[in-house]
């Protein structure tokens, strides 16, 4: 599935969602109150990165169902806003935090299926790009979300595209997962751990790492982080696991 199809998936599974009337965050210090008027009376489909960067960076109140129910309303324009590329919170890792369903509180089978296509389809996108070096970012993002990693991995995993082998190699090389600054949850390192061990997962990136290094050898030698060549990162990962 596209994006713009798991977008309009999400449109159609939220149709219901009404909106809120008022925001259940701070409009003492945090927001104004003519901000969460504007946010309250804006339609869904045109609310702007702004309003939802102001909404995700307020605190939030002491009803949790009130932040669950209009989290809800706002999360088909939210996650269509990070597709288009938007900021929506100072930092991405914790934009969709208020996702997370609160105890006793789930998502409809239709709102969960259309959540679970948007995150593939996004993750599945990333992993095409060249130069891609977020996707630890995203599944900070999609963690602390709500959504489970194992089906996002799987979709890394079998995923042959030059930026998915590279984000792999860089991923198991530098170890940033081990020490994410937004994610104290260690199910997240433990779940990453996991999939990295994976003899399985090791074989077919080894090969996909022999492969890429014998096309762009010349290339690699000249990118560096922190001093260490791209070559240099791809041919390490390649020892470790091959």
């Amino acid at each position: 599935m596209s994006v713009g199809a798991a977008i309009a998936q999400l449109y159609e599974a939220f149709a219901n969602v009404d909106a809120p009337r008022f925001l259940n965050v701070c409009t003492h210090c945090c927001m104004t109150p003519a901000m969460e008027s504007e946010i309250c009376a804006t339609p869904r489909k045109l609310l702007t990165a702004k309003h939802l960067y102001e909404y995700n960076s307020a605190a939030v109140g002491a009803n949790p169902l009130g932040v669950a129910n209009e989290a809800a309303y706002f999360a088909p324009r939210m996650l269509e806003l990070i597709a288009s590329g938007a900021e929506i919170h100072h930092s991405a890792e914790i934009a969709l935090q208020r996702l997370k369903r609160p105890e006793g509180c789930t998502w409809t089978p239709l709102q969960a299926d259309a959540l679970n296509a948007f995150a593939l389809a996004y993750f599945h996108d990333q992993l095409q790009r060249d130069s891609n070096d977020q996707m630890l970012e995203s599944l900070s993002m999609f963690f602390l979300g709500g959504w489970d990693l194992h089906a996002l991995l799987e979709v890394w995993a079998t995923t042959d595209t030059d930026a998915a082998t590279l984000a792999y190699a860089n991923l198991r090389f530098w170890g940033d997962w081990k020490d994410c600054a937004f994610v104290d949850d260690p199910e997240f390192a433990r779940t990453i751990q996991h999939w990295l061990a994976s003899e399985s997962n090791q074989i077919v990136f080894a090969s996909r790492i022999l492969s890429l290094v014998d096309r762009q050898h010349a290339a690699f030698a000249t990118q560096s982080r922190a001093g260490v060549s791209q070559l240099c990162v791809l041919e390490t990962v390649f020892q470790q696991i091959a």
